[in-house]
C-alpha cells in the first residue's frame, strides 16, 4: 500500500484511532467489573486477559446477566484480534488491505456497542456505545469501496 495514495493515510488514522477507541472502552468497562466503579483517574492499563477474568467473575456473580456473558466475551476476543491485526499491520509498514483491516474494525465497534447496550449498570454505556457506533460509521466511509470513482 502507498501511504501517500489519496486517503491512505487518513484510513490508517482511523483505523489506529478505532483500535485504540476499542482498547479504551475495553479497558474501562474491565476495571469496572473489577471493582464495581467507574476507572477515571485510574491510568494504569489492563491486559485482555485480565479484562476476560473480570468479566467471568461479573457475570458469574450476575446470574441475571449469564446471557450477555458469551457477546461479551466475543466482542472482548475481537477486541483483542484487532489489537494484532494493527500491530502487524504497522510491523510491515502498512502494507496490507486497509479496507479489510476497516471492515474488521466496523464489526468490532460495532460488536462492542451492541454488548454495552446489554450492560444497562455500566455507568457510561449508552455514551461508550453511540462512541464508537461514530467510529465505526466513520471507518466505513473511509472504505476504498465506498469512495466515489
Amino acid at each position: 500500500m502507498d501511504i501517500n495514495e489519496s486517503g491512505n493515510f487518513e484510513r490508517i488514522w482511523f483505523f489506529t484511532f478505532g483500535v485504540q477507541r476499542l482498547n479504551g472502552v475495553a479497558d474501562a468497562v474491565g476495571k469496572w467489573m473489577m471493582s464495581g466503579a467507574s476507572a477515571a483517574g485510574n491510568a494504569k492499563h489492563i491486559r485482555f486477559d485480565e479484562c476476560e477474568a473480570a468479566a467471568r467473575r461479573f457475570f458469574g456473580d450476575r446470574p441475571h446477566l449469564a446471557a450477555v456473558a458469551p457477546s461479551y466475551l466475543r466482542a472482548l476476543g475481537e477486541a483483542r484480534r484487532l489489537t494484532h491485526h494493527l500491530a502487524s499491520f504497522l510491523e510491515r509498514r502498512a502494507d496490507g488491505d486497509i479496507g479489510a483491516l476497516l471492515a474488521d474494525a466496523i464489526d468490532a465497534l460495532n460488536g462492542f456497542a451492541a454488548v454495552l447496550d446489554q450492560l444497562p449498570e455500566y455507568p457510561t454505556a449508552s455514551a461508550e456505545a453511540a462512541a464508537l457506533r461514530h467510529a465505526a460509521v466513520r471507518c466505513a466511509s473511509l472504505r476504498p469501496d465506498s469512495q466515489p470513482s
